[in-house]
């Protein structure tokens, strides 16, 4: 039985109440690893899954993905602005 959003689910859902889009790398510590991204990962299929987001593929190997609210259209990644920019 779930107890609700885990702790990746409630850092995309808390991102994209700041903003309609983000990449999913800029959510990830500085000092990520492998079980990092693929939890991230599961995160925002899970929540897509469940109607809440949004995944969309960019950049030449289609392999960055950027995470949109659900009432907003996924985006191109050149199009969603960087968070480190900030």
């Amino acid at each position: 039985m779930s107890r609700g959003p885990g702790k990746w689910q409630r850092s995309i859902l808390a991102a994209l109440e700041k903003r309609p889009a983000v990449h999913m790398r800029d959510l990830l510590p500085p000092t990520s690893s492998r079980s990092h991204h693929q939890a991230l990962y599961r995160a925002a299929l899970r929540l897509s899954a469940n109607g809440k987001i949004s995944i969309g593929r960019g950049g030449l190997s289609h392999s960055l993905l950027t995470l949109a609210r659900h009432d907003t259209p996924a985006q191109l990644v050149r199009d969603v602005p960087r968070l480190s920019a900030e």
